[in-house]
């Protein structure tokens, strides 16, 4: 797909959001999204971010071995945790923080930095 058409189907679908959210705010009583509301929705930046973020990226075999060694770290971190940390909501939350680090590392790598 050219560029202009990316550029043209891009706005569309800010155009159609625009719309259901115009209609949703109708089916509650409220008003249509004022022109400064609008302005607020996702830019075409914004719009090039989500789609990178929400696409598959194969790995290449530097990122298998990037996602390994940081699974091992993340791996080595959450059984210290476990053995240090008594049973408790804080170690609870600290082992999801290990996890959800790693998770976004991962994407980190596999969007490539953007």
């Amino acid at each position: 797909m050219a560029t202009m058409e990316i550029q043209a189907d891009m706005q569309r679908q800010m155009d159609e959001h625009a719309k259901v959210l115009d209609e949703k705010l109708q089916k509650l009583g409220s008003a249509p999204l004022t022109e400064p509301e609008r302005e607020m929705l996702p830019s075409d930046p914004d719009l090039a971010k989500l789609e990178n973020w929400f696409t598959y990226h194969a790995p290449t075999p530097d990122d298998v071995e990037a996602y390994r060694l940081l699974r091992n770290g993340g791996l080595m971190l959450a059984r210290s945790i476990v053995l240090m940390c008594p049973p408790s909501a804080d170690r609870t939350v600290a082992l999801r923080k290990v996890r959800e680090a790693i998770m976004v590392a991962n994407a980190s790598i596999a969007c490539n930095g953007k």
